[in-house]
C-alpha cells in the first residue's frame, strides 16, 4: 500500500511539474494541474452593494478548462427592519464552478466560467421573541474574466457576470432583490504551464 500511494506522488509530482512520460499508446498529453485561491464579488443586494468573500479550487485540464468547487459568504455587516422588528441577514452559497480559459498561453487572455452553487439567505432576529429566518436558495452565476499571468504558479482576473438567485420567498426580499450584476477579482494560485 506505501508503494502504491509512492507511485501516485511519484507520478503527480512529475505532472505538476509539466514532464510529459512518454507512452506506449496515444502521444496526445494532455496536462492536469490545478488551482485555489481567494475571491471577492461585489453584488447589489436589496438596493445596496454588497460585499462577498470566499474562495475555491478546480483541477486544470491543458490548461483550458477547470472543473471544481467554490465557497462564497455576504462579508457585510447587513440589518434589515421588518413589522419593527431588527433582523441581521446572512448570505452564502458554495457548489461546483466550471470555465474555460481562451489563449491562456497570453500574458493577457479572456475566460468564461460559472459557479452554480447552494446555500442560504437567513435572517437572525435581534430579539428574543422574534424567530429566525431561512430560506434555502440556489445560485447561478455566470461570468466573464480579463486574466492576467502573473507567474508559471499565480495569475489573476477580473470579472463582470450576473448573480441569479432562485428560492428566496419571505417577505424580506424577493428573488429580484437578491440578485443584479456582479464585479468579482481572484487571486489564482497553482501551476499553470
Amino acid at each position: 500500500m506505501k508503494k502504491l500511494f509512492f507511485l501516485l506522488f511519484v507520478g503527480l509530482t512529475a505532472l505538476a511539474h509539466g514532464q510529459r512520460p512518454d507512452v506506449l499508446i496515444g502521444n496526445d498529453y494532455e496536462s492536469i494541474s490545478g488551482f485555489g485561491g481567494p475571491f471577492l464579488s461585489f453584488v447589489p443586494i436589496g438596493g445596496k452593494l454588497s460585499v462577498f468573500t470566499g474562495g475555491g479550487g478546480a483541477i486544470l485540464l491543458d490548461n483550458t478548462f477547470y472543473l471544481g468547487g467554490y465557497g462564497m459568504s455576504m462579508a457585510d455587516d447587513r440589518t434589515i427592519t421588518q413589522e419593527g422588528n431588527e433582523y441581521g441577514v446572512d448570505f452564502g452559497h458554495g457548489g461546483l464552478m466550471l470555465g474555460y480559459n481562451f489563449r491562456p498561453e497570453n500574458l493577457i487572455h479572456f475566460s468564461v466560467g460559472s459557479k452554480l452553487g447552494w446555500g442560504t439567505l437567513s435572517y437572525r432576529a435581534r430579539a428574543d421573541n422574534v424567530r429566525n429566518v431561512n430560506d434555502k436558495i440556489f445560485v447561478v452565476h455566470p461570468s466573464a474574466e480579463v486574466e492576467f499571468n502573473i507567474t508559471h504558479w499565480f495569475k489573476t482576473n477580473v470579472g463582470l457576470g450576473y448573480q441569479q438567485v432562485i428560492g428566496v420567498d419571505d417577505f424580506f426580499y424577493d428573488t429580484a432583490e437578491a440578485s443584479g450584476p456582479a464585479v468579482s477579482v481572484s487571486l489564482l494560485f497553482g501551476w499553470f504551464y
